[in-house]
């Protein structure tokens, strides 16, 4: 493949160039015109959810919480089907990373296709999108 191009619902588009031959790519949506709110101003536990775009053996998934929050994260396929939860406890506010090595909650690898990293933090929700290819 010498180019490919991915059309985001959101309107994003991006563009990889110098992709290999049998490799697993796991793409997520990047996120849309937003910005991690200022300090001292949140209107949430949750502030930001960012989950890097491309990655090749699975997703790393940063977040921050703005205060103590009970944090369930987890990976959905695009029926909204529970693939694998990530996380699911009481968190203390800062940065946090979780990340997905692309396989199911039994440990196998997942097939091609579209998935959701659902995070929601005492009622609070995001939502991105990943493109898992193979």
């Amino acid at each position: 493949v010498d180019t490919l191009s991915i059309h985001w619902p959101s309107g994003i588009v991006e563009t990889h160039t110098g992709l290999g031959a049998d490799q697993t790519l796991l793409f997520v949506e990047p996120e849309s015109g937003s910005a991690p709110l200022p300090d001292g101003s949140p209107t949430g536990p949750l502030l930001a959810l960012l989950c890097p775009s491309p990655a090749r053996d699975g997703a790393a998934i940063h977040y921050r919480l703005a205060r103590p929050a009970r944090v369930q994260a987890e990976i959905c396929d695009a029926a909204g089907r529970l693939l694998r939860s990530l996380h699911a406890g009481r968190q203390s506010p800062g940065e946090r990373t979780l990340l997905w090595d692309g396989r199911d909650a039994l440990g196998r690898a997942a097939a091609p296709g579209v998935y959701f990293v659902r995070l929601a933090a005492d009622g609070e929700r995001r939502e991105r999108t990943i493109v898992l290819t193979r």
